[in-house]
């Protein structure tokens, strides 16, 4: 699968803000939340309009003009027309620069992996008193820094034995944890891996080092939680009339950003060649709800993901659910978080889009083994 995508390294050069479908009402809502890693859909839209920006092209005709838009298509025929996208957006995921240098790719965890929940709180709690005490230190390196080794319980089909007892759920064969070393185990839910944590797990190794932030990590297998890679800033802005474009009086909004920390970029991927016929291979973009500039360039070459070796597809991105429907997989056992729900406007019809309920990231499903994954997944 990884071979077939170009990728694209994406920089923010300040804060994003990723709306999600919250209304933001006045009197009803005091804070917009972000949706974080951002919605696919939010990555396609940002695409669709720097190519059409860069090949000067009005996106109000595209999107309006059904006559000019086939013709756009036409000429771009991996635009698509305003309804149905010509490409599909893979990701993001993250890679960043760490102490030493070294440029790490992490991947979102798979949620069929569980560990203790306690165990993983002890490991936050340990790295941040030790990074306190020798952040100012000089003399930091590998050897000193906090580290705790956290032990991961893949989960598989039951046994005979337990099928015998006729455990049930939503799906004909729920998932479940073989040979726990804890009670109190946990999918690894909005935690994130590096690509040779797979590599370890796969071999049996099932421990990884786990780190709560990315000063304190140096490279190797390792686990750590989304937070690790942004931070929240809490803005406050003004609300606009709507053709006049001028300051609403009485209304102020808040609004809670992403602020990506420092060496992280975000990587999408796209299943078809849209550099260089109809994107630049590097240049300017704007992305999320304030449309703010994110620098992008071509990651050279294909990047390879982990090879196909056994049953488990795991989301590399938020995925809607009719996507298990196409792939024949909405019987199939399964762990994720709750859906995300999202709507939004589609400025053509200038009425609200119907909601979609989407998987997150992580999202593992145990195929039948034999299949090639589809775009968008890999195998955990």
């Amino acid at each position: 699968m990884s071979e077939k995508l170009q990728w694209l390294r994406l920089e923010p050069l300040d804060s994003c803000f990723f709306k999600g479908s919250e209304p933001m009402v006045a009197g009803e809502n005091h804070t917009a939340r972000s949706v974080f890693p951002p919605m696919p859909s939010t990555l396609l839209g940002a695409l669709r309009t720097a190519v059409l920006l860069q090949r000067g092209l009005d996106p109000f005709t595209y999107a309006k003009e059904e006559k000019a838009g086939r013709d756009i298509a036409g000429r771009y025929p991996l635009l698509g027309t305003p309804e149905r996208p010509g490409f599909k957006v893979v990701g993001p995921i993250f890679e960043a620069t760490v102490p030493g240098g070294a440029v790490v790719r992490f991947l979102p965890a798979p949620a069929h992996w569980m560990a203790s929940k306690q165990s993983l709180k002890k490991a936050e709690a340990m790295h941040h008193r030790a990074f306190d005490a020798c952040e100012d230190s000089a003399e930091s390196d590998k050897s000193t820094q906090p580290q705790r080794r956290i032990g991961i319980a893949p989960a598989d089909l039951p046994s005979e034995f337990i099928r015998a007892v006729g455990l049930k759920g939503s799906i004909p064969e729920p998932l479940w944890a073989l040979n726990p070393q804890a009670a109190d185990l946990a999918p690894l839910l909005d935690h994130w891996i590096s690509v040779e944590a797979l590599e370890e797990v796969h071999q049996g190794r099932n421990e990884l080092s786990c780190f709560s932030d990315l000063s304190s990590y140096t490279g190797g297998p390792a686990l750590l939680p989304l937070k690790a890679f942004y931070t929240y800033e809490e803005r406050v802005g003004i609300a606009l009339e709507d053709w006049r474009q001028t300051a609403k009086s009485g209304y102020l909004y808040a609004a809670s950003h992403i602020r990506l920390k420092k060496g992280v970029a975000m990587l999408v991927g796209f299943d078809a060649e849209l550099v260089p016929s109809h994107l630049d291979a590097e240049g300017l973009l704007t992305l999320g709800g304030e449309q703010r500039l994110v620098s992008y360039a071509l990651v050279p070459g294909r990047m390879p993901l982990p090879p196909k070796r056994g049953p488990w597809a795991v989301a590399l991105s938020h995925f809607p659910w009719e996507e298990l429907r196409a792939n024949n997989w909405q019987n199939l056992p399964r762990i994720s978080r709750a859906p995300v729900r999202m709507a939004g406007w589609d400025m053509k019809k200038a009425f609200h889009k119907p909601v979609t309920a989407y998987l997150p990231p992580g999202t593992s499903i145990r195929t039948a083994g034999a299949e090639e994954l589809p775009v968008g997944f890999y195998n955990g």
